[in-house]
């Protein structure tokens, strides 16, 4: 079978492939709906943010326990007694083999993943129809995974016996501080892993944001300083832009009309913006205004909008544009590896087994 190259994003290697728990993204908020986020607010905005596992062990262990209670299997057990599991080698890259055991803990989070999302019932025909497709898109991400280690050997990237001691123990801690678990190895059952597959999956988080931190990126970018005038009726929005022309005072209009009370007696300030984080129709707008310039009216799903920029300049990215350009980075140079690459896929898990591949 010829080599499989359908792209894989560098964040649905974190979220299927290295999930060891889940998705402790710092969540980030600002008071203006739609408009994106203010560099004054941005946080934590990093997708590369280390996972945390307490960050999604709530939702297992409520239907770990629940299914334990019932004498039911939970939807992930239900689904890994349909898998299709083959002792065989599951692919070879370079000539070296990819097998079950290295493929197995990452499909067990995709699983999962998969039936948490909703009442998913593995039992109707249907749903298992999708299990083929779902088994060779996580060996897809698992060639991924095993080229993403080659990457990092050839970039110097080493992950220490220390750092992924470290990391285990943090998690542990936290994991059983929680008290959503009676024990360690509770917690390990109740999640599909084992001691050696969770330390796999640590070892390959830990060396993925560290690849991700080593490409070499521009770590400026241009980023403006704007208020806006936000309102709920066109006839409205269309009224303020007109006293703006006439030269009425985008302060006194905003403290008169916005209906964002946090910004409105600020003349409107939203503060420092990444037009990269900024909605489209907004950004394009702001691209284009030289400070003390302001805008025709903008209409988003938020409402109407007049925005003026108050400052542009140069400056240093947000953290998220930042992970932005680090995540496309080392998806060329995955990519450029895969090209490289020889890669045979061994496996069909859509075909009935038995069933010449």
């Amino acid at each position: 079978m010829s080599a499989m190259r359908s792209p894989v994003l560098v964040l649905l290697l974190i979220a299927v492939g290295l999930s060891a728990a889940g998705c402790g993204s710092a969540a980030v908020s600002t008071n203006t709906p739609g408009l994106g986020t203010p560099m004054t607010t941005s946080a934590a905005a990093n997708p590369a943010v280390t996972p945390s596992p307490q960050a999604a062990v709530a939702a297992p262990a409520e239907m770990a326990t629940g299914a334990a209670a019932a004498g039911t299997p939970s939807p992930d057990e239900t689904a890994m007694q349909y898998i299709r599991r083959v002792d065989t080698p599951l692919a070879k890259v370079n000539g070296q083999e990819i097998t079950w055991e290295y493929y197995e803990p990452s499909l067990r989070q995709a699983v999962r993943i998969v039936s948490r999302q909703g009442n998913v019932n593995w039992n109707d025909p249907a749903m298992r129809q999708r299990l083929g497709q779902l088994q060779n898109d996580v060996l897809t991400q698992t060639v991924d995974r095993w080229l993403l280690r080659k990457i990092a050997a050839d970039q110097g990237v080493a992950v220490s016996p220390e750092q992924v001691q470290a990391k285990i123990d943090g998690e542990k801690a936290g994991i059983l501080a929680s008290d959503l678990y009676e024990s360690w190895e509770a917690y390990l059952e109740a999640n599909g892993y084992t001691e050696q597959s969770f330390e796999q999956v640590i070892y390959d988080t830990l060396m993925l944001l560290m690849l991700l931190n080593a490409q070499q990126v521009e770590t400026q970018e241009l980023q403006v300083r704007i208020a806006h005038i936000s309102v709920d009726e066109s006839a409205t929005a269309q009224a303020v832009a007109a006293r703006l022309k006439a030269g009425e005072s985008f302060n006194d209009l905003a403290a008169q009309y916005s209906t964002d009370e946090q910004t409105k007696d600020m003349g409107g300030d939203l503060g420092w913006f990444s037009l990269d984080l900024m909605l489209p129709e907004l950004s394009g707008v702001a691209a284009t205004l030289e400070p003390g310039q302001f805008s025709d009216v903008i209409q988003t799903r938020y409402g109407f909008t007049v925005l003026i920029v108050l400052e542009r300049e140069v400056r240093d990215a947000d953290p998220a544009v930042l992970a932005r350009r680090q995540q496309a980075a080392l998806m060329a140079v995955l990519q450029g590896e895969r090209e490289r690459a020889e890669i045979e896929i061994l496996v069909d898990f859509n075909k009935a087994e038995g069933e010449p591949e």
